[in-house]
């Protein structure tokens, strides 16, 4: 009689062990998959932030390209004033 009760609480200890390590298992499983949810959200917002910098980047190097022709076209004009100038010189001279 003895021996069989001693044998139920020992099945009954297995019993909670093997639960507790269940419990421990899923735990961590959980907390794994919390781990990685967080490293996949970091990674896109890493790339969102890498998205944009490239996007200022290029918007920047438009805007200085614009800038740049904007200037080229100016340097043009001026350089074609002066040059109506001078030939209106040269034919004030060849009138006097």
């Amino acid at each position: 009689m003895n021996n069989t009760h001693e044998e139920e609480e020992e099945e009954e200890e297995e019993e909670e062990e093997e639960e507790e390590e269940e419990e421990e298992e899923e735990e961590e499983e959980e907390e794994e998959e919390e781990e990685e949810e967080e490293e996949e959200e970091e990674e896109e917002e890493e790339e969102e932030e890498e998205e944009e910098e490239e996007e200022e980047e290029e918007e920047e190097e438009e805007e200085e390209e614009e800038e740049e022709e904007e200037e080229e076209e100016e340097e043009e004009e001026e350089e074609e004033e002066e040059e109506e100038e001078e030939e209106e010189e040269e034919e004030e001279e060849e009138l006097l």
